[in-house]
């Protein structure tokens, strides 16, 4: 047996979104029921669950997440984290706390709960 968190409490929901991204994109909510990918530094609501289509996104907001990471290594435990602006995530100085479970610094991943 081994320890998986896919699936975990996911939710996702369908919002516009004009601009193309690729899945696992950090979004941010830029208007009314519409996201766009994270610029740098901006705090992410969810993450793109499949690459936008006729205008519109799969957006996960809850849930466990993987995704890459710039910068130094997320500490384990409630962190702050922020996008990068590039498509990853990295550790910031203030904001949400994330539930960081895992840490691979050979792949620079960051697994968190949303």
């Amino acid at each position: 047996m081994s320890v998986s968190l896919n699936g975990f409490a996911e939710e996702i929901i369908t919002l516009k979104m004009g601009e193309s991204a690729a899945r696992g994109t950090p979004v941010a909510i830029s208007g009314s029921f519409t996201a766009a990918p994270c610029q740098a530094d901006e705090t992410f609501a969810g993450f793109l669950s499949a690459a936008p289509e006729d205008g519109y996104a799969g957006i996960q907001i809850k849930g466990f997440v993987k995704a890459p990471y710039s910068g130094s290594a997320p500490a384990l435990g409630y962190t702050a984290l922020a996008a990068d602006g590039n498509g990853n995530v990295k550790t910031a100085s203030s904001g949400p706390l994330r539930l960081v479970l895992e840490v691979d610094t050979a792949q620079k991943m960051v697994g968190f709960l949303l």
